[in-house]
């Protein structure tokens, strides 16, 4: 199945870590999901620090999929690997991937991932 890929803060979230859902993005997610394509998150997130107890004002991918009832297969965390989120999304088979950052975008891109910036 094709996979469709959406990078967290400042893409879903017009933030990092905290801020309002970006509802073009969810938008798009979900036309993506329509289409039939599997969608993935695919954040920089370390996973251990995915809880209100560590940082109590921080905006939980899981809660946030939830309240907003994303289509979501999968969550992939990078921890901010140094070698950007590239390498995740092609073992993930991600044809498309959004995201802010440019760096994140260029690892895609090295990857054979359509990168798409987003604003």
């Amino acid at each position: 199945m094709k996979t469709v890929s959406f990078d967290f803060d400042s893409c879903l979230i017009n933030g990092e870590y905290s801020g309002e859902a970006n509802h073009d993005m969810l938008a798009t997610m979900r036309v993506f999901h329509n289409a039939g394509f599997r969608i993935i998150i695919t954040t920089a997130r370390n996973p251990s620090r995915e809880n209100k107890e560590t940082l109590p004002d921080r905006v939980l991918v899981s809660d946030f999929i939830k309240e907003h009832e994303l289509p979501v297969d999968k969550v992939v965390f990078t921890s901010h690997n140094e070698n950007g989120k590239g390498q995740f999304l092609k073992k993930e088979n991600a044809i498309i991937h959004f995201d802010d950052r440019d760096d994140e975008l260029e690892s895609a891109e090295n990857h054979g991932v359509i990168a798409v910036k987003v604003i």
